[in-house]
Formats: structure tokens, C-alpha cells, sequence
């Protein structure tokens, strides 16, 4: 004690007595081996300053850190700290030559000795010496800063002082996601290097970060604090990736796809491993599959009873069913998920909820499916069939055949059984019928014209005639 006391008192001394420059020489020195010293000379406050920064780990982006940036790892300290520490921090590399080139003009003007007062040098060695300290423990709470902040990915839910390695532990339990999925390439380096990992602190400080191929080093090798963030950034996304990532069940990946290439017999090719993206491609194949059927704009308001009177031999899930695709067009292109995993699966099985799929209830459910789209792809010539019949029954026509071609006919008859005198007044709906069932006398061009034909055809062969009745047909019909 009493020799401490005596030394502290020769240091004193010495101070008053030597030059400034003296000083500046014995402050270096003394904050480069943490302990006063004296009568020190530049070569040896350069050697010591040199030894300082060789004993020390330095991450490779501490060349570049910034005062703004170094904020983000000393958050409580004055902004002309920041500064030192950044002066520090860019002579890290230097050399003993380095340090010595720089002792009495660089280093002095970088901690504002102008004047070379006393005061003036022992306000920056003392300047000098908390620089050093901090910049000591930079590579401790980089280590720390990058933790905190790639952690925050995987801890969305955590609360509290979590250790790491429960964090990422927590996070991967929450995802179980099976070995054949269609994740991105970080997001399966992310789940990868964490499922291998036995340090959580060493896999997302230095495997995981040389396993990115955006970043493919360890923090160590890391040029500025942008790479921090972009390190940052990239496992974010990752994490995100997998967390919005809903694996399918056998039973929902057979149904879904089956509803496709079965129900509606499209070829399916590469379809998601996701679940989301999965129903949403399913959806737009089932919105544009409608779309391409060219229904008439009515069909969207067809009931249950007037589909099962067009349909008489469909079952009532198989109606209720064609009802609920033929409103559903918007819905299958924004939100099909309920009517595709929920609604149908209830409607086709007999309106049974079932929470899960079965892989035994969807080979039930994709026949019955198919039939509602048979159903749905006939549904147009139904409708026609229908309105034939229809029209028919009218005019007391039973049984009017196949098409409008033997309708017509058959109304032609109806009208010649009909004679209207001048006298007798229609309504228009009837002059209209009356009009359309009439056919005059031809004139002498159009016989003339047939009589030239029928010579024609008699030249054709049997297979030409069919052709050119059969396109007469098809000409006159349209």
C-alpha cells in the first residue's frame, strides 16, 4: 500500500515536470497495457499500441463500423465516444510503423491535441484510454447484437429471458415439416442447419451464416454492419417461409389433386407441396375449368329443385353440390379453401363434418365429384334439351326428338294444321309463330337452282352425299 502510494506520487511528479509530449507517450502506453507507466518513449508507445490490437479478436467489418453504428452495440455512451472508438477501431490493422507514423501528428489531431497543452493531452489520453476498453469488447457485442437480432425471427412468441438454444428448439418443434416439401433453398438451409445444430450460438453466428449462399461467411469475415442486416434480412425471410408453410396430409394432397386431374380431368403438373398455395391453384383451376363451360348467366341462379328437374337421376349431395360451384366463380379465385377442404368434402358426404380427411372417405369423395362436373360439363345441352321439350309440350308436340332441327319440322306440321283468316286478330307473341312456322311457294330462280343441285348430288358418291347433307345441316341449323 505504501509503495503504491509512494510510486503514485512519483508518477505525479513526473507529470509536472515532463513535457506534454512526454505525457502523450506514457498515456498511450499506460491504456494499451491497462496499468500507468512512465518515462515511455514513441518507439515503445507505438510497440505497445501494436501489441494492444494483436492481442485482441477483431471481426473484419470493425475496419468500417461507423459512430451511428456502433451505437447499436454501446447504446448508452456520448456521441464523442462513438467517434474514439471508430478511431480506434480503424487502426486495428496497423503495423508498428503504422502506430509510430501516426503518435505525433494523426492520433493527437484525432483526440484534438492542437495547442499540446498538458491539459489538453491528458483530457485525450484519458479520451484515448475509455476508446480502448470499449473497443476491447467490440467482437462480444457484435456476438451479442447479431443474437439478439436474428433471434427475433424465431422468437415471435417468446417472452422473457429465453436462452437461444430453446428459442430456435421451440420454433422448430412448432414446424413440423416433412422431408418432402417444396420450402425455398434458405428455408431448408434455415430448418437444416438448426435440426443438425448441438450450439445455437455457433450454428446462427458463424454454420448458419456460411451455409446462406447471400452470405456464405461467418460474422468474423463480415465487411460492414449492411452484411449484419442482410443477414438479418435473409433469415427472416427464411423463418417467415417456413412459418406460413402449412404441410399437406396424404388425404388432403390425393383429394386436392384429384379434383383436378379426376374431376375435372386436367393434367396437374408440379402442384405445391403447401397446402395454401396447393388450394389456391386447385381454386383457379376449378374457376377457369367453369369459366370454359360458357353457361348461360342464369345458371348462377338455379336452385337445388330446378337443377334436380333438369337432372332427375342425380343425388340430392350431388345437386347441392353443383349449386354451390355454380355461385362459387369469385370465391374460387380469392378463398377457396372452405369450399374446397370444408364445403364440398361436408356436401358429398352426406353432410358429414370431418375435421381430418381420410385417404378412405376421399376415394368415396372424388367419384362423387366427377359426376357433379359430368354433370356441370352437361349441363348446357340440358338446358337446351330442356327448353325443346318445353316448347314442345306448348304446342302439344310430344316426344319432338332430338335438336331443333326435328322441333322445327314437327312445329311446320303444327302450323300447317292451322289456317288464319285476314279477319282474325293475333297477338304478337302468335303472329310471330305464325311467321316463323310459314314457308312460301318458291320462286322460279329457286327451283331452277334445286333442279340444277339434284343433278349434281346424282354425280356424288354416297360418302359425298353424307358429307354435303351433313353440311347443309349443320349450315342451316347455325
Amino acid at each position: 500500500m505504501e509503495v503504491q502510494k509512494a510510486r503514485d506520487e512519483v508518477d505525479t511528479r513526473w507529470r509536472a515536470l515532463a513535457s506534454a509530449e512526454d505525457v502523450w507517450h506514457d498515456g498511450l502506453a499506460s491504456a494499451a497495457l491497462g496499468r500507468p507507466v512512465s518515462g515511455v518513449s514513441a518507439d515503445d508507445a507505438a510497440k505497445y499500441l501494436y501489441e494492444w490490437t494483436s492481442g485482441v479478436t477483431w471481426p473484419h467489418c470493425a475496419l468500417a463500423l461507423q459512430p451511428a453504428e456502433l451505437q447499436h452495440f454501446y447504446p448508452t455512451l456520448d456521441e464523442q465516444v462513438y467517434e474514439d472508438i471508430s478511431a480506434i477501431l480503424r487502426r486495428t490493422q496497423h503495423s508498428v510503423e503504422d502506430w509510430k507514423r501516426e503518435l505525433s501528428d494523426a492520433l493527437p489531431k484525432q483526440f484534438d491535441v492542437e495547442g499540446w497543452t498538458k491539459a489538453e493531452v491528458e483530457r485525450a489520453v484519458g479520451r484515448l484510454g475509455v476508446a480502448l476498453k470499449h473497443a476491447a469488447n467490440l467482437d462480444a457485442l457484435l456476438r451479442k447484437h447479431i443474437l439478439s437480432e436474428v433471434l427475433q425471427s424465431f422468437a415471435t412468441q417468446v417472452t422473457g429471458p429465453v436462452a437461444p438454444a430453446e428459442i430456435v428448439r421451440q420454433w422448430r418443434d412448432a414446424h413440423p415439416i416433412p422431408a418432402e416439401n417444396d420450402l425455398d433453398a434458405n428455408a431448408r438451409i434455415v430448418l437444416g442447419q438448426i435440426e443438425s445444430s448441438s450450439d445455437a450460438e455457433t450454428t446462427l453466428l458463424i454454420t448458419l451464416s456460411r451455409a446462406l449462399p447471400q452470405i456464405a461467411q461467418s460474422y468474423q469475415q463480415w465487411r460492414a454492419y449492411a452484411d449484419l442486416q442482410r443477414y438479418r434480412e435473409t433469415v427472416t425471410a427464411a423463418v417467415k417461409a417456413v412459418d406460413s408453410y402449412t404441410p399437406l396430409t396424404n388425404a388432403e394432397l390425393r383429394w386436392l389433386t384429384g379434383i383436378v386431374t379426376e374431376a375435372l380431368r386436367r393434367p396437374l403438373i408440379s402442384p405445391p407441396r403447401e397446402k395454401n398455395r396447393l388450394v389456391l391453384a386447385v381454386g383457379a383451376h376449378v374457376a377457369d375449368w367453369l369459366d370454359g363451360l360458357d353457361l348461360p348467366a342464369f345458371a348462377t341462379t338455379l336452385t337445388a329443385m330446378e337443377l334436380q328437374d333438369l337432372f332427375p337421376n342425380a343425388s340430392s349431395p350431388q345437386i347441392v353440390a353443383m349449386v354451390q360451384l355454380l355461385k362459387a366463380s369469385e370465391q374460387l379465385r380469392v378463398d377457396p379453401a372452405k369450399l374446397l377442404l370444408t364445403d364440398l368434402p361436408t356436401i358429398l358426404g352426406n353432410g358429414e363434418e370431418n375435421d381430418n380427411l381420410s385417404e378412405l372417405v376421399v376415394e368415396t369423395l372424388l367419384p362423387a365429384l366427377g359426376m357433379v362436373c359430368t354433370h356441370l360439363q352437361e349441363l348446357n345441352d340440358t338446358i337446351t334439351r330442356h327448353l325443346f321439350d318445353e316448347i314442345g309440350t306448348t304446342f302439344g308436340i310430344k316426344a319432338p326428338g332430338d335438336g331443333a332441327g326435328m322441333l322445327v319440322r314437327k312445329l311446320r306440321t303444327w302450323r300447317q294444321s292451322y289456317v288464319l283468316f285476314a279477319f282474325q286478330s293475333l297477338t304478337a307473341a302468335a303472329i310471330e309463330i305464325a311467321q316463323r312456322g310459314c314457308v312460301s311457294d318458291a320462286t322460279p330462280h329457286v327451283q331452277a337452282l334445286w333442279e340444277s343441285l339434284k343433278s349434281q348430288i346424282a354425280g356424288l358418291s354416297r360418302d359425298e352425299q353424307r358429307w354435303l347433307i351433313k353440311a347443309f345441316s349443320e349450315e342451316f341449323r347455325a
